[in-house]
């Protein structure tokens, strides 16, 4: 899993995540993890759907997730990890 933390936080959240208008899930989930690690991602089936509910900065929030199986064009890169 793929996850970003500032600095001045004690929480982590998925980074950036912004679908472009008309794009499907898998597209966007492909384009942004090549713009958040310049890797290629082989983007496999949809696992499951799940709805996260937070308060930030006194707002409430309900963000939409969508977890999905991923695999590496390049499987040397799991070596990093």
């Amino acid at each position: 899993m793929l996850f970003a933390k500032a600095d001045q936080d004690n929480y982590r959240i998925y980074p950036d995540r912004k679908v472009e208008l008309l794009e499907d899930t898998r597209t966007a989930l492909h384009r942004e993890l090549i713009e958040e690690t310049g890797r290629k991602p082989q983007v496999k089936d949809c696992l499951w759907i799940t709805k996260n509910d937070f308060n930030l900065d006194e707002t409430d929030y309900h963000e939409p997730a969508f977890i999905c199986a991923l695999s590496p064009t390049d499987p040397a890169i799991l070596d990093y990890i």
